[in-house]
């Protein structure tokens, strides 16, 4: 009864979960970017994730990267960042840092500069 899997939110309702979350847990076996783990990181929620495609990249050592088909391995990572105040701290701090080096602004320009370059 403690985890909830949910559907699609909306707006509103995403921030309150993000300003509520004890952590982001993101073991997806397929991924592109990676997005969610960085609007996360940009709520200053830890963030559990798995290297799927570009994620590991993406994050940097603002999360916890973790095999999502070992067991131990995902065990472990959750119980650091429930219960090791300095390990969640740290993912908080680095986090945030990562979060900043994305913007919707900033892939719109150069997705434009793209576009630009090939047409």
């Amino acid at each position: 009864g403690r985890v909830q899997v949910l559907g699609f939110v909306g707006a509103g309702e995403l921030k309150f979960l993000m300003q509520n979350a004890r952590m982001f847990f993101f073991p997806s076996l397929y991924e592109g970017f990676g997005m969610p783990n960085i609007e996360a990181m940009a709520f200053g929620v830890p963030v559990v994730t798995s290297p799927a495609f570009a994620v590991s990249g993406v994050v940097k050592d603002g999360a916890l990267v973790v095999d999502p088909t070992n067991y131990v391995e995902l065990a472990k990572a959750l119980t650091a960042v429930s219960v090791d105040g300095e390990t969640r701290s740290l993912l908080i701090k680095r986090g945030l840092v990562v979060a900043k080096m994305y913007s919707w602004d900033e892939s719109a320009r150069i997705t434009i500069d793209v576009y630009k370059s090939i047409a």
